[in-house]
């Protein structure tokens, strides 16, 4: 049985770099990686998306081809089905980098899907703390983002991290998953 683990996070919060660290660290444990309409980044590394035209992906929706997906900001973001079910056949489990939306999605369509919500520390916000991953011109987005996420919407997940370190939680994270997969097995006993 297959685990789908769903990572959400606003930008800013690391969820990408513990969740490429935590996928390395366990045996597994495999990646989904997104497709996205957005144009690429010429700046950033984009790996965790695939690029494709607006015309394919919404071809892909309409073979229901995603297990979730959303419009955000004029672009699609979605994860393919084929994830999951590869992981499954090779009796892996997934975890897939998520917005809040999509953790919402994952949820109604795996019931049993574990959600861990990814919150910025606070060196990550404030610009004058030593490791700080932000400007100071942007610091009120993502105060204002993290806000967002952290008040209604935090009940909703199951598993709850501050990245105030990133060793710290991506140790954590490798915790969660190890203990939902201990949980797995007795519940299948």
């Amino acid at each position: 049985m297959s685990i789908v683990f769903a990572v959400s996070g606003t930008s800013g919060s690391g969820r990408s770099s513990i969740a490429h660290l935590a996928c390395k660290l366990l045996d597994g444990l495999d990646l989904a990686t997104s497709y996205t309409t957005r144009k690429r980044l010429v700046d950033k590394g984009d790996s965790d998306f695939v690029f494709t035209s607006r015309e394919t992906f919404e071809h892909m929706i309409e073979r229901k081809e995603f297990l979730e997906y959303a419009s955000s900001f004029g672009n699609y973001y979605g994860t393919p089905i084929h994830h999951f079910q590869q992981a499954r056949e090779k009796g892996h489990d997934l975890l897939i980098q998520v917005d809040d939306e999509g953790t919402q999605h994952i949820k109604e369509t795996i019931p049993d899907a574990v959600s861990i919500l990814i919150l910025p520390g606070r060196a990550a916000h404030d610009p004058h703390e030593p490791g700080s991953t932000i400007e100071p011109t942007a610091l009120s987005h993502f105060q204002e983002a993290s806000l967002q996420i952290q008040t209604p919407n935090r009940d909703k997940y199951d598993h709850v991290i501050v990245n105030d370190r990133l060793e710290d939680s991506v140790n954590r994270l490798a915790e969660i998953i190890r203990s939902e997969r201990s949980r797995a097995r007795v519940a299948q006993v």
